[in-house]
Parts: C-alpha cells; sequence; structure tokens
C-alpha cells in the first residue's frame, strides 16, 4: 500500500485537526507543515513533534515526495498555494472558498 504524503499549510486549529485525524490513517504520512506565524509553527511543533515544520510555502510545496497539500489558511491565500502547488502537479485539498474575487478564480481556470 502506498502512503500518501500530505503537506498542511495553516497550521492553526483546522490544520492541528488535520495532522492528528490524517495522521491515524493508514494511508496518510504528514510529510510537514508550514505557517507564516512562528507562534503557530511552534505550537504545532509541540502538539505533533514528529513533523518537520518548514521555513517556507516553497519548502514545503518543493518536497519531491510530496502528493497532496491541504491548505487551511485564511481565503486570501489560497490561490496563491493552488497555484504554487498545481504548478507541480499535486493533488489539493483546499478549503473553501478557492478564490475571493473573480480575477483570481480566472487565474485558477488556467
Amino acid at each position: 500500500m502506498k502512503l500518501i504524503n500530505v503537506g498542511i499549510i495553516g497550521l492553526g486549529v483546522i490544520g492541528k485537526r488535520m495532522a492528528q485525524n490524517m495522521g491515524v490513517h493508514p494511508k496518510f504520512n504528514i510529510l510537514g507543515g508550514y505557517d507564516i506565524s512562528e507562534k503557530k509553527k511552534s505550537e504545532f511543533s509541540n502538539e505533533f513533534p514528529e513533523i518537520k515544520t518548514y521555513s517556507s510555502a516553497e519548502k514545503l510545496i518543493g518536497e519531491t515526495e510530496l502528493d497532496l497539500l491541504y491548505i487551511g489558511t485564511p481565503p486570501a491565500s489560497h490561490a496563491e498555494y493552488i497555484k504554487m502547488s498545481a504548478s507541480r502537479k499535486l493533488a489539493i485539498f483546499c478549503e473553501k472558498p478557492l478564490c475571493v474575487d473573480d480575477s483570481q478564480g480566472s487565474e485558477l481556470e488556467n
């Protein structure tokens, strides 16, 4: 059985829940996480010391073993992370809404 290597962007309440729930599933391996908040990264590391935290979204998304990216950040940043992930042809699991305005939506269509 192939494990699905997951990255988590957004290490607040929902990101922690995803790490906890995906972490107990036999097909998921949480590869790492990232948050712009150093405080949230630190809190996440204290709660999940076995999961690596990254210094940037680019470094996490650039991991060659990464299969799936969960995006649990505020909506204004969703489009940016979706585009970064799509360029690597990663599977994306994003909280709604995918974008905050029509121009971002048009960008995501491409």
